[in-house]
């Protein structure tokens, strides 16, 4: 999952420099486009919705950038269609609330909000999280 975040954020900040207009060095793109393989190794969904939400943020700026945002997704939705039948499992259980994982997230989501309310001043602390978390 470490893996999966850290190559958003290169992604994604680098993203704008690949843009029509920009001025960038020759090997950005061939970097940019090895960081995305290994971020297409991962299966991390959050981090995958992560990425889809900036770079839906960042390429609607420009005209080229809409088709190139275009592309991607059709590229990314073949890429799922075609892939391991794990990643296109995952993909279809992402929004079904009997699927373990998405239950135990909601819980989650649940208990971080229930901390966030009790403790939004000041938080709640070092190892806070784990005594306060309710299942």
């Amino acid at each position: 999952m470490t893996l999966a975040g850290v190559t958003s954020l290169v992604l994604l900040g680098n993203l704008p420099r690949l843009l029509p207009g920009s001025e960038r060095p020759r090997w950005l793109g061939i970097a940019w486009l090895v960081t995305l393989g290994g971020r297409v190794a991962t299966y991390t969904r959050g981090a995958w919705l992560g990425f889809a939400a900036g770079a839906l943020a960042l390429l609607p700026s420009t005209r080229r950038g809409r088709s190139l945002l275009l592309g991607g997704l059709i590229a990314i939705g073949l890429r799922v269609l075609a892939g391991p039948p794990h990643l296109r499992e995952r993909l279809l259980t992402m929004a079904d609330p009997d699927d373990p994982t998405v239950r135990e997230r909601v819980y989650m989501w649940r208990s971080g909000v229930a901390m966030w309310r009790g403790h939004l001043l000041l938080g709640v602390g070092p190892g806070g999280v784990k005594r306060g978390y309710e299942a």
